[in-house]
């Protein structure tokens, strides 16, 4: 018999640089990035590869840091029982509820100098982004119609969402009931220590309850032991560990195993920058469009000007068999900021989307992303409307942003492709699994 508990859980710039990490509080590494901004001018098809158009020159990005839970769903759905579901199927595309927008405070992160002054006419990965998979990598989560996928092709979601197949049918499915009900996740570094933030969706018999569990990160060997520091919910942390992934002993990706109430989660979170492809929409007028234009092309032109674009930061985390989400920072040097909090969601077949992306003052409040309460809103206020068109699950975005003003029409696309690391293989990633001792 399970008790209460459990039963409630039931274009591009090469540029050499130096890089301090505070992931896993040790590394200090040098690494070789690519980074760049493109722009193209286009008609209404957001299919770039496939036009013929003139790319304007590219320069690379500044160096910067940041630090940081997305904050409580509001009409989220009930949690499911332990170890029977409540509400939904036991199955692993069970119907999710959406990601929450933020209304927090302003946000952003110090500009720091370009790494580079030098301008070459070369592609990015950003530019090259197809989007012609014939689906998307996926946790396992759905909303609605919609999957919610990966941000890597590092192979590590589909290794964990096969360890499921591995347990008995009762344990399965708490484990899956434990993944659809967390609703976000945070890793974050405060002070030294390193922080998981978990969200979760813990109501019963109609009564709702978002509770919060924060769990602290201790190094134990070739990995970091998991206690809670503060907690408000009703399941029983019972163990956990974080393990840091990058293949230069750095953390910015990692991921946890975390138990609770006889039930295990495990959630993927990954940090990077971003190559950037920006394609604006011929015959788009209004001031919302030329301001950012006039930054696209400052930054391109590599003009003296602080209204350019400085960096694009994004931050991830996956549950698998779960949720998923990335937030976006895109900031300029005269300390204008965008923040974009991004589902992860793509449609059964090919890398179709149209889930709508929210504008978020704040990222350090859901992701691992700087906040400066000194930013500017400007650029962020000229987008009325963002979708986002297509995502692969390898860390490819697009999105469209609608820049309409009253009888002004204006809108570009935005392509992203992560710089991801290199990290830990899959036999390695197996090695250190098979070494775990049970909890």
């Amino acid at each position: 018999m399970l008790n209460q508990k459990s039963l409630l859980m039931s274009v591009a710039v090469l540029a050499a640089f130096t890089l301090t990490t505070t992931g896993c509080g040790k590394s200090k590494t040098t690494r070789t990035d690519v980074r760049g901004t493109t722009v193209e001018t286009q008609g209404q098809q957001p299919q770039a590869e496939n036009q013929d158009a003139q790319s304007l020159d590219s320069i690379s990005d500044a160096e910067a840091s940041g630090t940081a839970l997305p904050k409580a769903n509001e009409g989220v759905g009930g949690l499911p029982g332990l170890p029977k579901s409540s509400g939904s199927t036991d199955s692993e595309g069970s119907t999710l509820n959406p990601l929450p927008s933020s209304n927090g405070s302003n946000s952003g992160s110090n500009a720091g100098e370009l790494s580079s002054k030098d301008k070459v006419k070369k592609q990015n990965g950003a530019v090259n982004a197809k989007f012609d998979e014939a689906e998307a990598i996926k946790t396992g989560g759905k909303l609605d119609s919609l999957n919610y996928t990966s941000s890597s092709s590092d192979g590590l979601m589909v290794e964990f969402r096969g360890y499921n197949n591995k347990v008995s049918a009762e344990q399965k499915t708490m484990n899956l009931n434990l993944a659809k009900a967390v609703t976000n996740a945070k890793l974050s570094r405060q002070s030294g220590d390193m922080l998981v933030d978990l969200t979760v969706d813990e109501s019963l018999d109609g009564v709702k309850k978002i509770s919060s569990y924060r769990l602290q990160a201790k190094q134990s060997g070739d990995k970091y032991a998991l206690s809670q520091l503060n907690a408000n919910g009703d399941l029983e942390f019972q163990g956990g560990f974080l393990k840091c992934t990058d293949a230069d002993g750095g953390c910015d990706n990692a991921y946890i195993k975390v138990k609770l109430s006889g039930a295990y989660v495990r959630v993927i979170f990954r940090k990077s920058y971003a190559d950037r492809y920006f394609i604006l929409q011929e015959g788009s007028q209004g001031s919302s469009f030329e301001m950012w234009k006039s930054y696209l092309t400052n930054t391109v032109n590599g003009s003296t000007s602080s209204q350019k674009l400085d960096l694009i930061q994004v931050s991830s985390f996956e549950v698998v068999n779960g949720r998923s989400a990335m937030g976006v920072m895109i900031a300029a040097q005269d300390k204008e900021v965008v923040g974009l909090s991004v589902p992860l969601l793509a449609a059964d077949k090919g890398t179709q989307s149209g889930a709508s992306v929210a504008k978020v003052n704040d990222l350090s409040k859901s992701y691992d992303l700087a906040s400066n309460s000194n930013a500017s809103q400007n650029l962020a206020r000229a987008i009325k409307e963002a979708k986002l068109v297509n995502n692969n699950g390898k860390g490819e975005v697009r999105i469209r942003l609608d820049l309409s003003t009253g009888s002004q029409t204006g809108a570009l696309w935005l392509t992203l492709s992560n710089l991801q690391k290199a990290s830990m293989s899959i036999a390695e990633i197996q090695g250190f699994e098979n070494k775990i001792s049970k909890f």
